[in-house]
């Protein structure tokens, strides 16, 4: 029979033998619903009539009945994440702007299956983040959208829920009474994100990847670089999220073979501002961890024997996530998690290429923001979670994990192990390929000062005057445009982004009929002049490597 669980969180369904005891139900409940607080199930919502937890009795219910789970303690609202006091959170966040995606999904209805009249309980479908119904769906996270809609599910439909972050330290000023730390916890838990913000990376083509892999595979150096795009509905998770990546742009970095260092880009508030006029944002970033082996395939090097992912790319992550907060309105402060995300792009154990998207959970932001949580020395699977110094407060980090006879045990985060505060998500490509700001002839290598007019203009070369509104489309090459004082195109620029922003090819060869394009052209020409065919600038791929690239997101 089924029995339904009203809790605080929302709705829960479990399944019992007509033989089941009290204790039975308790022990569903808890796999079920997966509170960490003490709670007890009562009959009636006025809490009069306790069903006992110790106890072998019969349940004394039927198939569709519902019971009702309580906290023992505090406000009946669960606390995945720190909550605040009792505050209206429809008075306190009226102001929040959210992303798009949010506002569609906050509207979208959850198709229940049921038909008009009386249904039996067992004819109805699941709600989004039954445990059941996702592991049916072989999905790994809840949506953020389905968990904001299950602590807003319950009794009181949410009236106090408020998502804040989580503060894992705290500076000491010169001179302060530790009295005035006594607002910071003593230990702090750690809990397995049970959700993720983002449920999908998709790129819209694949001669993006190609060009940013041809960097690594001229020079043997690993590369990153910056996804820019926008945030979509996920059609395959319930209210899920998915990462459209247009183009990337290479990070300013120092390299070696097999390690990368992360610059500052002195040009990075132009570089976002043309990406927004174009109606792109920075959505995630990448890094490559490739090594060559034998026969043109790589080694895998990212795995369970090793690592998914190194502490210091966690904590560089989670604070990428923090600068892109997520615009949240059941957060006080307006902002919770975020959306950004990161892939890595790595080795198979069959020697082909992979993909793999990762967040860092809300809680391990936290760690690498505030500065709890260094990486180990010769561990990258492992953090070290900081212990209190005269300049720093931390609380103890704990975390849980079963021990060898899949027991729960709780153990202090020296070390921690990162993968406790990962998400993971597919990648792929779009089933139908888009090149709004990608040449798909041929891509365009911006290299900041060393570039130079004859080198566009030997871009421009390849495709002919007839095909020049495709060349321009290349957002390293707009990118380019907007940062040079030399060319005669800022004052028209906006027209050209307008016309990409919009997908309106009219609008593209108004701009390359304007006198300032004209100039530009004929700047071009003159630089190529007295030049041949010019220097092939390599950035694309043989057919071969394409394909194996395409297959190895295709698998994902």
């Amino acid at each position: 029979m089924i029995i339904r669980v009203q809790s605080p969180e929302g709705m829960h369904r479990v399944n019992l033998a007509d033989s089941a005891s009290t204790s039975d139900l308790y022990q569903k409940t808890s796999e079920a619903a997966k509170i960490d607080r003490e709670w007890s199930l009562y009959k009636d919502r006025e809490k009069k009539s306790i069903i006992k937890k110790a106890s072998r009795a019969s349940l004394g219910l039927k198939h569709g009945d519902i019971v009702y789970l309580v906290f023992n303690s505090g406000l009946n609202v669960t606390e995945q994440e720190t909550k605040t006091a009792p505050v209206k959170a429809t008075e306190a966040r009226k102001d929040v702007r959210e992303d798009p995606v949010d506002v569609v999904l906050w509207t979208k209805k959850w198709d229940h299956g049921s038909k008009k009249g009386m249904n039996k309980v067992d004819e109805l479908n699941p709600d989004p983040w039954d445990a059941s119904y996702l592991k049916e769906k072989e999905i790994k996270f809840l949506s953020f959208h389905s968990y904001m809609r299950k602590i807003t599910s319950g009794i009181d439909k949410g009236k106090f829920v408020s998502l804040e972050k989580l503060k894992t330290s705290r500076k000491i000023e010169e001179g302060e009474n530790t009295r005035a730390l006594s607002e910071m916890a003593t230990a702090i838990t750690l809990n397995r994100q049970i959700y993720r913000h983002v449920d999908n990376v998709c790129f819209q083509n694949r001669e993006v990847m190609d060009r940013f892999l041809e960097r690594w595979r001229s020079t043997g150096h690993q590369q990153a670089g910056w996804l820019f795009g926008k945030y979509d509905v996920h059609e395959d998770v319930p209210f899920g999220i998915k990462c459209v990546v247009f183009t990337i742009y290479p990070i300013p970095t120092t390299n070696a073979k097999n390690e990368i260092s992360l610059c500052d880009d002195p040009n990075e508030q132009q570089i976002l501002e043309i990406a927004k006029r174009m109606g792109l944002e920075r959505v995630g970033w990448i890094v490559t961890d490739l090594v060559p082996d034998k026969d043109g395939k790589v080694k895998d090097v990212r795995n369970k024997d090793t690592h998914y992912v190194t502490a210091e790319e966690c904590i560089i992550a989670g604070k990428l996530q923090d600068a892109h907060p997520n615009p949240c309105r059941l957060a006080l402060s307006g902002n919770y998690g975020s959306k950004f995300v990161t892939v890595i792009v790595t080795g198979k154990d069959d020697g082909t290429i992979d993909f793999r998207g990762y967040q860092v959970s809300n809680q391990g932001q936290s760690l690498s923001v505030d500065g709890t949580i260094v990486p180990t020395l010769d561990a990258p699977e492992y953090g070290y979670t900081r212990e209190t110094t005269d300049e720093l407060y931390c609380p103890d980090i704990l975390f849980r994990e079963k021990d060898e006879y899949g027991n729960d045990v709780t153990k202090i985060g020296r070390p921690l192990p990162i993968e406790y505060l990962l998400t993971d998500m597919g990648c792929n490509f779009a089933v139908e390929m888009d090149y709004r700001v990608t040449a798909q002839k041929r891509g365009f290598r911006y290299e900041g000062e060393k570039t130079t007019i004859q080198d566009i203009a030997l871009y421009l070369k390849h495709f002919g005057k007839e095909n020049v509104h495709e060349a321009i489309r290349e957002f390293s090459l707009i990118i380019y445009f907007a940062l040079n004082d030399t060319l005669p195109l800022k004052m028209r620029l906006p027209m050209l982004l307008e016309a990409i922003r919009e997908g309106d090819d009219g609008k593209l060869f108004q701009f390359l009929n304007t006198s300032e394009w004209l100039t530009a052209a004929e700047i071009f020409a003159s630089s190529t002049e007295d030049s041949g065919p010019g220097d092939d600038l390599g950035m694309d791929l043989d057919d071969e490597t394409r394909l194996a690239i395409e297959r190895s997101l295709r698998e994902t």
